[in-house]
């Protein structure tokens, strides 16, 4: 699969994933936020993704912008995102 961080130009994407601490990854845990994913816009407009990914007692959260016309590389982004994640955490 290509990068779709380098292809796209969305170098921020792993850098602004954000670790949760551990009680408040129980919150996200109790809401089904676990390893899911939400479709919508930012708070200017701007199509976004969030992500939660459990990572041992850790919650991974990221929200990343995703220019318009370039949907449908949200997936991919979203695999390679959590890749990478995982890795520099473990």
């Amino acid at each position: 699969m290509a990068d779709p961080v380098r292809q796209y130009g969305w170098q921020s994407a792993v850098s602004d994933a954000e670790i949760i601490k551990p009680e408040i990854a129980e919150g996200f845990k109790r809401q089904g936020k676990v390893w899911r994913t939400w479709q919508g816009v930012d708070d200017e407009g701007v199509p976004a993704y969030v992500f939660w990914v459990q990572n041992g007692a850790y919650v991974i959260e990221a929200h990343i912008n995703v220019p318009q016309g370039q949907e449908q590389f949200g997936r991919a982004l979203f695999d390679y995102v959590v890749e990478k994640v995982s890795e520099r955490v473990y």
